[in-house]
């Protein structure tokens, strides 16, 4: 009589029309996992069947009416039928002569192909993600600039590493180092927008009569 092969894990995987099983033993029972639908969309089922130890590994069949996952332990043998949502244990080894036999693979083999080696816990997006941040080198931004907005006689712009306000005659800056200590009240023409002296009564640049 041969003799039965020992299972190589205690979990095993396959994904298999958009489904994911999963198949695990733990103590004295075995838990099938189902997972269906898209991202988003996912729907998560399971279902735990008393066999004892696993006398051989789990086995996965394409049959005429879906899919089953045969089951044989130390205490008892189980059939699943597994279909799009659901799970349902029949409390027998179903036949499946004639019927397609899937791959089941050991849950840890697909796990270490699904992370990249030294980046374990992290998920092969964001692995790839952080590949590619990694060549592009640093990150370079520059300054800030906004257009010059305008309410009333009210004038802000934003650029070379400040911000200006312009209201009337007077001009406020922010965001510069400190030069000139009358510079924050310098005094522009409001039509043409050049600088005046402070005792300056029109615009030399326009003739604009100058107010404050």
């Amino acid at each position: 009589m041969a003799k039965r092969r020992e299972p190589e894990a205690n979990a095993y995987e396959a994904d298999v029309s958009g489904l994911r099983i999963r198949v695990e033993w733990n103590g004295d029972e075995t838990t099938i996992e189902l997972v269906s639908g898209g991202p988003g969309q996912q729907q998560a089922q399971a279902v735990s069947v008393a066999t004892g130890p696993w006398r051989v590994a789990p086995a996965l069949y394409r049959t005429a009416h879906g899919l089953v996952l045969v089951l044989e332990g130390e205490d008892a043998k189980a059939g699943v039928t597994i279909g799009h949502g659901s799970l349902a244990v029949i409390p027998f080894a179903p036949p499946v002569k004639g019927a397609e036999k899937l791959d089941l693979e050991p849950a840890a083999a697909r796990k270490g192909r699904r992370e990249p080696k030294g980046v374990r816990g992290v998920s092969g997006a964001q692995a790839q993600a952080q590949a590619s941040a990694g060549s592009l080198g640093p990150m370079r931004m520059d300054p800030l600039r906004m257009e010059p907005m305008r309410m009333g006689d009210m004038q802000m712009s934003m650029g070379g590493g400040g911000m200006e306000m312009r209201m009337g005659d007077m001009r406020l800056r922010a965001g510069e180092p400190e030069a000139d200590p009358h510079r924050a009240t310098q005094r522009f023409c409001s039509g043409c927008g050049v600088d005046v002296a402070a005792d300056d009564r029109f615009c030399s640049s326009c003739g604009k009569k100058l107010t404050g």
